[in-house]
């Protein structure tokens, strides 16, 4: 079962697919093991790179993102899906994207707020701000071409208490919860739309720019 925070990311995938063309980089991405319920269409997988310094993830290249690198190659797609919360120096990410980019560029990007730590939790560093990334993409000469807050309290409440369910260690009760979870999923999801607290508390953000050198 996926959290709500999982449907606003697939949401924002499938809204924006078009846009993801040309040579694709994956920054943090995955081959082999999905995440949530988007797909790439075969045009997409077939010019995606992906870059991960996780083996488990079979990247094309074994690297931090956040290190120097040279791919001696541009793409015109970025993507950088739930991956700065991992980063330290967000300056040294962006310096690596400019290095990669075309003149007109598209950066697809997520990342959490309001958000239960990840699996990797001993590596899940920090929680930035829309403002804080708008800041950024600024002075890295990008324009927001869309920015969207993921979802409010219920959404946050929701995804809360199923990672609190997964920890339980009752079988029994476990599986109760997970069904009563499962039967409120889509009111939350509606309750968050009809009662729109985002701007109050959100799981997260998703995002669109585009390079403008």
């Amino acid at each position: 079962m996926n959290t709500t925070r999982r449907f606003y990311i697939d949401r924002f995938m499938n809204n924006f697919s078009h846009q993801i063309k040309g040579g694709i980089l994956d920054l943090g991405g995955v081959r082999g093991k999905r995440r949530g319920n988007y797909f790439y269409n075969l045009n997409q997988e077939k010019n995606r790179v992906v870059i991960n310094n996780n083996p488990k993830a079979n990247p094309d290249y074994l690297l931090s993102i956040e290190e120097d690198f040279n791919l001696y190659k541009k793409f015109d797609t970025v993507i950088v899906n739930e991956v700065i919360e991992y980063i330290d120096n967000l300056d040294n990410l962006f310096k690596n994207i400019l290095k990669v980019s075309n003149r007109k560029t598209k950066l697809i990007m997520t990342w959490p707020w309001m958000n239960t730590f990840h699996g990797d939790k001993a590596y899940d560093l920090k929680r930035y701000s829309k403002v804080y990334i708008e800041n950024i993409l600024l002075k890295h000469n990008f324009k927001i071409e869309f920015i969207e807050n993921n979802g409010g309290i219920f959404s946050v409440v929701w995804d809360f208490f199923h990672t609190l369910n997964s920890k339980n260690k009752n079988v029994f009760l476990r599986k109760f919860c997970k069904l009563l979870l499962l039967l409120c999923y889509q009111l939350f999801i509606k309750l968050d739309n009809l009662l729109n607290t985002s701007e109050i508390v959100t799981t997260g953000f998703t995002m669109v720019a585009r390079l403008e050198k």
